[in-house]
């Protein structure tokens, strides 16, 4: 009797640790794992300690190796590893080939994450989050040192920041040796074909959350009188719009039942926002929670009446990708108030599940709270609404699927991968 064989083994590549709110991180693991492949983890900067919830891919992680600060311990160190490497040193060598790889060999980049892909031995496929790592990745396989399958997720701001910086810093060449890219909305795929990258292909993939991990407790409607929790989760950056939501809000409080506002995130807008709420007289029904656990925010959900997603075009371009936590809202059955803006309205069912207002319309926003407020009704409507258009269209075995037919036909006939030498 044969044995079985080995499990494929996928290596996820990320710039930073997840954030509380990056939950599609781990969740991309868990799917792996459930799809019968070997998932690995490799992590570029490493300054803050893994969250909790990856505690279990503690021994499938590596970091890469950090930065030497001058040339001189540069060159002690890339002569001290490719002595060390034996007879894969001509496999390294390969990622300093300035024909291949440009003016970036100067930050070693490329052969640091070549040593991490080493210390994972085999890797049979490398699926990279945010442009920065697809470009190492393809980076990696331009110059012939991974020779397995590349995939690269665009979650957003990377493409946005990307448009600012290319070419300076990311090479167009290592990003047309992706094989395929990835994209949670129409929106940002089509935003990614404008910058003319020839070679991989584009793959509509939303992703997804475990719905059933999110359900509520029926909600009861409450008399309009009693005023409601309006709840709003996400980091606090410029393109979130928190600022915004507190003006809305504001203007939502001067004639309508005492409510309060609940903010999850943290993040450099902090501050500010907090010297805002004080300004507008408010300081009072707001309350800054800080970053949350999925736990927390899962509690949140449940208790909140109306969920704000105020997400719009930053100043330097960025918009939102997709929008994990709108899937999160919905899917606990709460009514959503968003800005029109990205790929926010694939991710909703307009007028159904949620209200779209225009960016920076204050008084839009501030109606639709008014609006839901004063109609418990309308918002366990809408909340049901949305669990069965999330249920319907963003649950993640929808999302495994896809992966699983994007894997298995990248896979289909592996290129071997030397990385294992």
């Amino acid at each position: 009797m044969s044995a079985p064989a080995p499990k494929l083994r996928i290596a996820v590549v990320i710039p930073t640790y997840p954030t509380a709110s990056e939950t599609f991180i781990i969740e991309h693991l868990k799917s792996l794992r459930a799809l019968g492949f070997c998932p690995l983890l490799i992590v570029d900067h490493a300054d803050t300690p893994p969250p909790a919830a990856l505690a279990e891919w503690a021994d499938l992680t590596v970091t890469v190796p950090p930065f030497p600060t001058s040339w001189l311990t540069r060159i002690g160190f890339t002569i001290r590893h490719l002595l060390a490497a034996g007879s894969a040193a001509p496999l390294l060598l390969r990622t300093l080939n300035p024909f291949r790889l440009g003016w970036r060999l100067r930050s070693l980049v490329f052969f640091r994450w070549a040593l991490a892909f080493r210390a994972l031995g085999r890797v049979d496929a490398a699926h990279g989050h945010y442009l920065f790592t697809a470009e190492v990745l393809g980076g990696l396989k331009r110059c012939a040192f991974f020779r397995g399958p590349v995939v690269g997720t665009v979650h957003g701001f990377d493409l946005h920041v990307w448009s600012k910086l290319q070419p300076a810093h990311i090479f167009p060449g290592h990003l047309a040796s992706v094989d395929v890219f990835t994209f949670g909305s129409r929106f940002m795929l089509e935003r990614f074909k404008t910058k003319a990258i020839h070679g991989p292909r584009h793959y509509l993939n939303p992703l997804g959350i475990h719905t059933d991990e999110f359900a509520t407790a029926p909600r009861s409607p409450s008399a309009g009188s009693e005023g409601v929790t309006v709840l709003s989760v996400g980091r606090l950056v410029p393109f979130k719009g928190h600022a915004q939501a507190l003006r809305a809000f504001a203007r939502f409080v001067r004639d309508s039942p005492v409510s309060r506002y609940l903010i999850a995130g943290d993040g450099p807008e902090k501050e500010p926002l907090q010297q805002l709420a004080r300004n507008l007289g408010i300081q009072n029904l707001v309350t800054f929670l800080g970053s949350q656990t999925i736990s927390q925010v899962k509690a949140l959900l449940a208790k909140a009446d109306i969920f704000l997603f105020p997400s719009i075009t930053a100043d330097n371009g960025s918009q939102e990708g997709q929008g994990i936590a709108l899937l999160e809202a919905q899917a606990a059955g709460l009514p959503v108030i968003a800005c029109d803006t990205g790929g926010i309205s694939e991710n909703l069912a307009p007028n159904v599940s949620a209200f779209l207002v225009p960016e920076n319309d204050l008084d839009a926003m501030a109606n639709r709270l008014r609006d839901l407020a004063l109609s418990p009704q309308r918002r366990i409507a809408m909340g049901a609404a949305g669990q069965d258009f999330v249920r319907t269209h963003r649950d993640e075995t929808s999302t495994q699927r896809r992966w699983l037919e994007l894997y298995h036909g990248l896979l289909e006939t592996p290129a071997p991968s030397e990385t294992s030498i």
